[in-house]
């Protein structure tokens, strides 16, 4: 008949249809999966219809896959945070990591957006 027929209210509630989360979207009615938001971008919104929810993470900055929050973008390795949503090259004599820049050890330089201190130079 087409009709979900539950036999009791825990097959009912499993049977109904739920908004797709936060971090996903879903553009068609059916039974498809929610489709997560790609790399790179983040989305707050619940029962999202379409990839246009997923806003880009700021310049410099990458996420995974079905981020749902803007904090899941972190500063890429060579740059350092500057705000909450601004990233920034590492300045000469410093190497970044996860957004936290650090300075090189005594007689050690490092070229602009070193990502590690292998990158210094003795």
């Amino acid at each position: 008949t087409g009709q979900v027929s539950p036999d009791s209210p825990e097959e009912l509630e499993d049977a109904q249809c739920q908004p797709c989360p936060a971090g996903a979207y879903k553009e068609l009615m059916g039974s498809d999966a929610c489709v997560p938001c790609s790399e790179d971008t983040f989305s707050s919104a619940v029962a999202a219809v379409n990839r246009t929810a997923c806003a880009a993470c700021p310049e410099f900055s990458s996420s995974p896959a079905g981020s749902d929050d803007a904090t899941d973008c972190v500063c890429n390795d060579g740059f350092k945070v500057v705000s909450a949503s601004e990233c920034e090259p590492c300045a000469e004599g410093t190497w970044c990591t996860s957004g936290v820049q650090e300075s090189c050890p005594a007689h050690a330089w490092s070229p602009a957006q070193s990502a590690g201190m292998g990158e210094s130079l003795f």
